[in-house]
């Protein structure tokens, strides 16, 4: 019911970035090349197998800052990342050392790919001594890492699987006013 197994996770970045300064605003924009690997040996006793994924990307990345006033400024930031299965994620071999509740790993698991957007508004009047602060941040992920259980009515078994399902996006928001 045991497998022993271990894994090497490395990656590289390099990237560019432009930036311009202006009196009214400011802006960026660039592009990370990232490349990530993973790589296990899981040995049992009924086979040792190597699981070796590859993941190359290009993260783009982006920033506005827009100045009103000197109290009041508008700032967006858009960015990228990824997000790589794990070892216990990939490897095929079946968890059943709880036998009502069995994992297994998926070697076909792509990599999490999240896009996020954050925006935040600063209006302050110093002489008032009134502040409105509003932040939104929203993000979406490709191939989102998830686990699918089903359920053998007949024995009671439940089987986990983790899956890439997309479709997975959140918003949130925090609006602070003070006087």
């Amino acid at each position: 019911l045991t497998n022993n197994f271990e894994n090497t996770y490395g990656y590289t970045t390099g990237g560019v970035r432009i930036r311009t300064q202006k009196k009214k605003y400011n802006y960026s924009i660039g592009a990370t090349l990232q490349r990530a690997e993973l790589e296990g040996k899981i040995t049992n006793d009924n086979k040792d197998s190597i699981i070796g994924k590859t993941f190359t990307d290009i993260l783009p990345n982006a920033r506005l800052q827009y100045n009103f006033t000197k109290f009041k400024s508008l700032t967006v930031n858009y960015s990228t990342s990824t997000n790589q299965p794990n070892m216990s994620q990939l490897q095929p071999v079946p968890d059943n050392s709880n036998p009502l509740n069995i994992r297994e790993g998926n070697p076909d698991l792509k990599q999490e790919f999240n896009h996020a957007v954050q925006a935040n508004l600063q209006l302050i009047n110093p002489y008032k001594n009134k502040n409105l602060f509003v932040n939104v941040s929203a993000r979406a992920t490709e191939n989102k890492i998830s686990n699918y259980d089903s359920i053998n009515l007949q024995t009671g078994v439940r089987k986990t699987k983790p899956v890439n399902v997309n479709g997975v996006y959140s918003l949130n928001s925090n609006i602070s006013y003070s006087m």
